[in-house]
């Protein structure tokens, strides 16, 4: 939990110690900060020492048990977030262990403007799969 909490500079003694990005939730923890600001510096952080941004969190606890960093920031539907996970190659069409995208987490606690800019992505990213699909590319 380190990653909602504290800085980039803490969350490398933990990996200097020991801690292991690749099975972990800390993308998913580091966007419960406060301000935008604090999520993007902690998710560029932790992208740089290799955490997943498509990681499938087996570890929380809860509702958020199977969930996708995509899935997490549309519930809390801050577009700064959403937008840099997209940018980074999360994506969009990638669902939760129930089978729900995250533009329909998105619908599901109300936040519109998250949903309108995860439904464009998850329709673009359709799109292309299947224009490449109609081109033999797939």
């Amino acid at each position: 939990q380190a990653a909602n909490s504290a800085s980039p500079s803490i969350v490398d003694i933990f990996l200097e110690h020991g801690a292991n990005l690749h099975n972990s939730r800390a993308i998913h923890e580091a966007l419960y900060w406060d301000t935008s600001a604090d999520v993007i510096e902690m998710l560029d952080h932790l992208v740089k020492r290799g955490a997943g941004v498509n990681h499938l969190a087996i570890h929380m606890r809860g509702f958020h048990w199977g969930a996708r960093p995509l899935n997490i920031a549309a519930e809390i539907g801050k577009l700064e977030p959403i937008r840099w996970l997209l940018e980074h190659g999360a994506d969009p069409t990638a669902t939760d262990r129930y089978g729900i995208p995250p533009c329909y987490n998105a619908q599901l606690f109300e936040k519109n403007e998250a949903d309108e800019l995860l439904s464009d992505a998850y329709n673009k990213k359709l799109r292309a799969s299947s224009e490449g699909n109609a081109n033999g590319d797939a």
